[in-house]
């Protein structure tokens, strides 16, 4: 917990960490009107396109976060220093649809990198259309199974944040393991990455719970949920779950019908912490989940706001991801897409820190791991600030 030294202390290093940023991106202020391509004055040739959801007015929030998704990008090509790269923003109408019309209009116009679209089928559309150009699509997706061939994901993943969770977990003596998730695609995504990082770990999987994915489903599990945990003596447990669906819920009626926490360690896969009302829920004290680097995080948002007066979207951090990554592919011919410094092992600095594409081209964040600690956020293990070239994995 932070008493008030630590928090002025950790202030500081936002407070200094932006003024770091900020000195090392001085130089020419990229300019942007409506749809016209967003670059430096230098005649630069390297040319990214960027597929935002704009176009529908009857989604605001969809229109809010192409915004603060443009706005990052613009960030993060000043922080870059890139002068030799021109970005060119298209609309998508956040639909399939538009997202291939602007592919079309993007790989016409001689764009080199694609950056987005935000849905997955999108995204798979994009990268067909892409892939006849030999152009690499890094899409806000998070869905990792959509991997291949010019296609990338940029949106945190299931497996990454599984990979992290259960390597904690193991190193702390947790090796029986139970998966609890919601039978909807996204819970069975979750489910299916603790098992692949079960398997990479010396750890056990003993068993997996599901449950209807209603109010209903998750009371009628309970106690399905108890039987399979004493019965396998299973020394911790996953779920796949946010705070928007069932783990309220779950971390309130497990403890309530037998569990318990210290015995049973929560853990999960999504953040807990949002929104921060959630840390008061009694079942889930404890509890541990792994997110972005906290300070890191804080910077970007700091350095976001001093230049846009506004608070950046939480999947903001992915065009400035995005902008790193093809800067990296771009810079040292702007007029040549390195697509092997996609796959560095050594990786990129991003938003909220490290992160690299393995070989068989899905990504690795560095990610800490927090405790819920008398109602507050504890790091627990803190996030690496640099990648080993030697620990990335094959595929």
């Amino acid at each position: 917990m932070l008493g008030d030294r630590g928090f002025r202390k950790f202030n500081l290093v936002i407070i200094l960490a932006s003024l770091l940023a900020l000195v090392a991106s001085c130089g020419p202020t990229p300019t942007t009107t409506g749809n016209q391509p967003l670059s430096f004055p230098t005649g630069g040739k390297g040319k990214i396109a960027l597929l935002l959801p704009y176009g529908d007015a009857a989604r605001k929030d969809l229109i809010a976060l192409a915004s603060s998704l443009e706005n990052s990008a613009r960030l993060a090509l000043r922080d870059q220093g890139s002068k030799g790269l021109e970005l060119q923003v298209y609309e998508t109408q956040g639909s399939v649809p538009g997202a291939i019309e602007a592919t079309k209009a993007a790989l016409a116009d001689g764009a080199q990198v694609i950056l987005g679209p935000l849905y997955k089928d999108a995204a798979i559309e994009t990268a067909r259309l892409a892939a006849n150009k030999g152009v690499p699509v890094l899409s806000f997706s998070n869905d990792s199974s959509i991997v291949g061939d010019n296609l990338f994901v940029l949106g945190h993943t299931f497996s990454n944040s599984a990979d992290r969770i259960i390597s904690f977990a193991s190193d702390q003596g947790r090796r029986k393991i139970l998966t609890v998730h919601a039978e909807t695609p996204q819970g069975f995504t979750g489910d299916s990455a603790v098992r692949t990082a079960v398997l990479a770990n010396p750890t056990e999987l003993s068993g997996t719970i599901s449950y209807e994915f209603s109010q209903k489903g998750v009371v009628d599990s309970i106690s399905i949920i108890v039987e399979a945990a004493t019965l396998s003596e299973s020394d911790m447990i996953v779920f796949t779950a946010d705070t928007a669906g069932a783990l309220p819920l779950l971390g309130q009626l497990l403890p309530e019908a037998g569990i318990d926490p210290e015995v049973v360690k929560f853990t999960g896969l999504t953040r807990w912490d949002i929104p921060s009302s959630n840390l008061r829920n009694p079942g889930l004290q404890g509890g541990w989940f792994p997110l972005p680097d906290p300070n890191l995080s804080a910077s970007y948002s700091y350095r976001f706001q001093y230049e846009f007066e506004k608070v950046p979207h939480p999947l903001s951090g992915l065009a400035y991801d995005g902008i790193v990554a093809a800067h990296g592919m771009l810079q040292n011919n702007s007029q040549r897409v390195n697509l092997n410094a996609l796959r560095n092992t050594n990786g990129f600095m991003g938003s909220t820190g490290p992160f690299r594409f393995r070989q068989n081209g899905k990504i690795e964040r560095a990610l800490a791991i927090a405790e819920i600690r008398n109602q507050r956020l504890e790091i627990v293990s803190p996030a690496p600030r640099s990648f080993e070239p030697s620990s990335i994995p094959p595929s």
